[in-house]
């Protein structure tokens, strides 16, 4: 896990900003991506970036130029915040209440890694369904960071070679008939650079908006490149 006793990972909370729960739906989907893939007709798809690449083979994927894009769906690792309390002393507790504002920090940042990559290739970003919309959800699962700050009684120098691990998902539909047309599943580290480093919060914040935006860029580039690449 690349955990380190003094480290701090402090996380901003958005004001104003509604918690975005995975779905039971959305879970299954990313539990088997592979079942769910099978079962709406799409085939595998071989990627050098990411783990698992589903899309439909009939597919016209040249005709899509809008996006329509579903707040990020975010769940934290099974016993997370068990686990993460049984390492610390009762002063550095994570409440319920820190752990839902990382939820929401992190849907936000998703939300946004996802929309500014669709517009930073051409895609015209859309808030309704119709005809040539792609609708895509974003999901991250299992995400599991390592020290979030939860504002110390004394203040730590905290360190840690990573930020954390997420698995990322991302669903495309038909906006107009809601059928499936791809799917992506990829389980990314926040990584910061290859030796123990102290970490601030920017810095922090800053490594998990980078694994964002890198996946999110590479699932891009494989709904463009389509089935027949």
């Amino acid at each position: 896990m690349n955990r380190h006793p003094l480290f701090v990972l402090s996380i901003v909370v958005l004001s104003g900003v509604s918690s975005a729960v995975l779905s039971d739906a959305s879970r299954a989907a990313v539990a088997n991506p592979a079942l769910t893939a099978a079962q709406d007709g799409l085939i595998s798809v071989y990627s050098k970036k990411l783990d698992e690449v589903y899309l439909r083979p009939s597919g016209e994927w040249t005709g899509y130029r809008k996006v329509l894009i579903d707040p990020a769906q975010v769940s934290l690792r099974k016993n997370w915040l068990k686990d993460l309390n049984a390492t610390r002393g009762p002063s550095r507790w994570v409440s319920a209440s820190d752990a839902q504002e990382l939820v929401q920090v992190a849907a936000v940042s998703m939300t946004k890694m996802v929309t500014d990559g669709f517009a930073a290739k051409g895609y015209e970003i859309v808030t309704v369904p119709g005809a040539g919309v792609l609708r895509v959800t974003p999901s991250v699962t299992e995400l599991d960071v390592y020290e979030p700050d939860v504002g110390f009684a004394r203040p730590e120098a905290l360190f840690t070679k990573d930020a954390g691990t997420a698995t990322l998902s991302l669903e495309a539909r038909d906006a107009a008939s809601g059928a499936l047309v791809g799917v992506v599943v990829d389980r990314s580290t926040a990584s910061q650079i290859s030796r123990i480093n102290h970490t601030t919060r920017t810095s922090n914040v800053f490594w998990f908006d980078t694994m964002f935006s890198l996946w999110a860029a590479n699932c891009i580039a494989e709904i463009q490149a389509g089935p027949a690449r």
